[in-house]
């Protein structure tokens, strides 16, 4: 069978997911560039699973027949809008496209999850590759509404009106 023709589906993300997602950062500098200054390494499992609040916020995954975890996003009610976080691609399976599969598939099924009007995410300022993607999908700088905190000064943030 072509692993090609196996479709690739965007469904909830389980704590059964957490220790594979926990093996994709393996430094400080690229675990807080995905989790944001709150983020450790090294960082235990335990600490791991508590920061990701897979029990608050709505966790989604993006699998394909034997492939559990291709990527993994987050989504919860930020500034009147549904807001993406902790969007990562496995390391493995980056630049096909998943990244790109990832946000069109969350815009579809996370007003399912969260009420919200339009979509925002916070990217940092030099990810110029993520930048030029949720542009292409849409998304553009705009001023955050409220007044960010000193942790997310490197971060830019950036908005798309609903589907």
């Amino acid at each position: 069978m072509d692993p090609n023709s196996i479709p690739i589906t965007l469904t909830k993300a389980a704590a059964g997911d957490t220790p594979q997602l926990h093996t994709w950062f393996d430094n400080l500098h690229d675990i807080q560039y995905w989790g944001g200054p709150s983020m450790d390494y090294p960082i235990s499992l335990c600490s791991f699973s508590e920061k990701l609040k897979m029990d608050s916020l709505a966790s989604f995954k993006l699998a394909q027949g034997t492939q559990p975890l291709l990527a993994f996003g987050q989504a919860y009610l930020r500034a009147k809008r549904i807001h993406f976080c902790r969007l990562a691609v496995s390391p493995s399976h980056r630049g096909k496209g998943l990244g790109r599969t990832l946000v069109n598939s969350l815009m579809q099924h996370a007003p399912n999850h969260v009420d919200g009007n339009g979509y925002s995410l916070f990217v940092m300022a030099d990810n110029e590759i993520a930048i030029k993607l949720y542009q292409s999908l849409g998304f553009h700088l705009a001023q955050y509404p409220e007044t960010l905190s000193e942790g997310l000064a490197q971060y830019l943030y950036m908005v798309r009106d609903p589907l």
